[in-house]
């Protein structure tokens, strides 16, 4: 939002606008904007000391004359921050490393700039300038224009799994790093970002840490679910494996018609290390408004991306746990009908078969985890990625994830009692 403060009489000279044309789809001739051919579009507001003068940000407008005392101020929402809004600040040491385009994923929330990066699927890089849009229905290019079944399911759906897109030796790779970063545990200070976090199902922490009576078993377990922090901060060669994931052709190929150009990484990625017996997680996260149709593509806000290191077994069996979401519920018009500890019950509620190698987006699908009941470890690694309309400010160490900061985390609840 623009607002002038006229301080003196601005009769003769002032703001000149264009009414209108914050909805314009194309930009004005050259010669209009030089004032040569105005084509009876402008109009002159005169004010009177003390007015205030309230438009778009995005109206067309020129000054005529020079206007005295005339006070210029911008206002953006809390949603959204200026290109410049932020100080630029040191990159951390683990950035140091990554590439151009890897930087443009994460350089907002580490450094206060980040860029728009592009993808044929096979190739990222950063886009020089915001490139001119090529089709007039999707304002993409080429390379990043969706495929119809890919785009087709997740307007459905809401969600999309690729398959394989980490090879075997890139997995290894990713599962010797898991097993360097449990192996440290014991060396790691309480606060450090490697250091596991149990964070207890929603259910159980608003019950005074013991189950409801009715919860579902697909649900109760006896480990409060362990995730990994600092993934791209650790030592060398194991934090190689999940900066690999920066900025991945075949993720920003689907993240720019999914977030729109200029998406970035809004929060530190995380690793579940769930063994067998880890709580699930009820069903939460449906959000209708972050999606919106915007020429003739699906929008939003927000999508997660998880990297699936080890498989998750279909169906809701003994030998089974992991992702679970209701398809379709990022528009559903109604709230999840039941609470948190028998929604996941809901015959709606689906599971896809995750293979070690996967990647799975989704954003507004109401989602959850089922209790983790194979013999193995499930290993997933979340990436939070938002629009370029999220405010970001570089620096930032917390995490969404993290409940470390919660008066009623365990560990706080412990010290208080002793």
């Amino acid at each position: 939002m623009r607002v002038f403060v006229a301080l003196a009489p601005s009769t003769e000279a002032g703001p000149v606008f264009v009414p209108a044309s914050h909805n314009r789809t194309t930009e004005p001739p050259a010669d209009f904007c030089s004032g040569e051919n105005e084509m009876g579009m402008t109009e002159q507001s005169a004010c009177e000391a003390g007015d205030v003068l309230i438009c778009a940000s995005t109206l067309l407008y020129g000054m005529r004359g020079r206007p005295e005392r005339l006070v210029e101020i911008q206002f953006v929402s809390a949603a959204a921050a200026p290109t410049g809004g932020y100080p630029e600040i040191e990159a951390p040491e683990w950035a140091q490393g990554l590439t151009p385009e890897q930087m443009a994923v994460v350089g907002i929330r580490t450094t206060g700039r980040g860029g728009v990066v592009i993808s044929d699927g096979e190739r990222t890089r950063v886009a020089d300038v915001e490139e001119a849009p090529v089709s007039v229905n999707l304002s993409l290019d080429p390379d990043s224009q969706p495929e119809p079944d890919e785009l087709w399911f997740w307007d459905v759906r809401g969600y999309l799994v690729l398959r394989g897109v980490m090879d075997a030796e890139w997995l290894a790779a990713a599962n010797d790093a898991v097993d360097a970063a449990l192996g440290m545990q014991d060396d790691l200070p309480e606060a450090h970002l490697t250091r596991i976090e149990e964070v207890p199902e929603q259910a159980l922490r608003e019950n005074d840490w013991v189950w409801p009576e009715d919860t579902s078993t697909r649900l109760m377990g006896t480990i409060n679910r362990p995730r990994l922090g600092g993934l791209y901060q650790l030592p060398s060669p194991h934090g190689d494996a999940f900066r690999r994931m920066i900025g991945h052709p075949a993720i920003v190929k689907r993240l720019n018609w999914m977030l729109g150009y200029g998406f970035r990484e809004s929060t530190e990625p995380m690793c579940c290390v769930y063994p067998a017996g880890t709580t699930g997680g009820s069903l939460h996260g449906q959000n209708p408004a972050k999606h919106e149709h915007f020429n003739g593509r699906q929008l939003v806000e927000q999508v997660n991306v998880a990297w699936a290191l080890q498989d998750e077994s279909p169906g809701f069996g003994e030998d089974s746990g992991g992702f679970i979401c209701v398809p379709g519920s990022h528009k559903a018009k109604y709230p999840i009908s039941r609470g948190l500890t028998t929604s996941i019950d809901l015959p709606q509620v689906y599971k896809p078969a995750m293979k070690a190698g996967d990647v799975l987006f989704f954003g507004g699908v109401a989602h959850g985890t089922t209790a983790w009941r194979s013999s193995w470890h499930r290993r997933t690694t979340i990436q939070f990625m938002g629009s370029r309309n999220v405010a970001l400010p570089p620096g930032k160490t917390s995490a969404g994830w993290r409940l470390t900061s919660d008066p009623n985390h365990p560990s706080k609840l412990k010290a208080s009692k002793s």
